[in-house]
């Protein structure tokens, strides 16, 4: 499905359904893989074998999380989609400046398809991360996932993208010069051109010791 035709789509549903039903699930995840697949450009194999990722479906407000296989208890990597009740839900985003957006601290209240596939987006941005074996693995960053999620909420709510906060640059830190325990000058009358360790360290005991002497006087 297109970006704009998910948009028309997204503003017939207004307001949003409470219910997670088995028809808006399969709506979500396909919003969410044809903008995975635009993205990244999937050909349909990779498509098919990202498809293949199980999804377990939580009303909760817990945080989503994209889970690898290899443990006792997991066989293979599956996505953990927590959305909570209600109509609407907070959408918040990891704080990057190198995305330079993020959402107020209270969050953006967005209908629940809305954000259901942003996070989701978010989740299947680590699944092609982690590579599943069909494409080279990918360092796993927040920074992408969250570029993604900003994104598709640009391209298919505009308005909510408006509400998005502008983050200030962080001011740098004046780093203050110390004084080096040894200065060149020093270490060039104490240490010779083709000294050895032992001379090295003679020299630097040499050196603190008039240093402390002349302190202490």
């Amino acid at each position: 499905m297109a970006l704009n035709a998910i948009q028309m789509d997204l503003a017939r549903v207004h307001p949003s359904p409470t219910r997670l039903t088995l028809a808006l699930r399969r709506t979500i995840v396909n919003e969410a893989m044809a903008f995975i697949t635009a993205t990244y450009n999937l050909t349909p194999y990779q498509r098919e074998t990202l498809a293949t990722v199980p999804i377990q479906w939580k009303r909760c407000r817990r945080a989503s999380r994209f889970e690898r296989g290899g443990s006792h208890r997991l066989i293979g990597p599956r996505i953990r989609l927590c959305v909570p009740t209600g109509k609407t839900a907070s959408w918040t985003v990891y704080s990057r400046r190198r995305i330079g957006l993020s959402p107020p601290p209270q969050g953006i209240q967005v209908p629940i398809r809305l954000f259901a596939t942003a996070v989701l987006i978010h989740e299947l941005t680590h699944a092609v991360q982690d590579g599943l074996g069909v494409m080279p693995s990918r360092c796993m960053s927040e920074v992408e996932t969250t570029r993604n999620e900003i994104t598709y909420v640009r391209s298919v709510s505009p308005e909510v993208f408006s509400q998005l906060q502008v983050m200030k640059a962080k001011p740098r830190r004046k780093r203050r010069k110390t004084a080096p325990l040894i200065d060149r000058q020093d270490l060039g009358v104490f240490m010779p051109r083709g000294c050895g360790l032992e001379s090295l360290w003679r020299s630097v005991r040499q050196l603190f010791g008039e240093r402390y002497m002349r302190n202490g006087a």
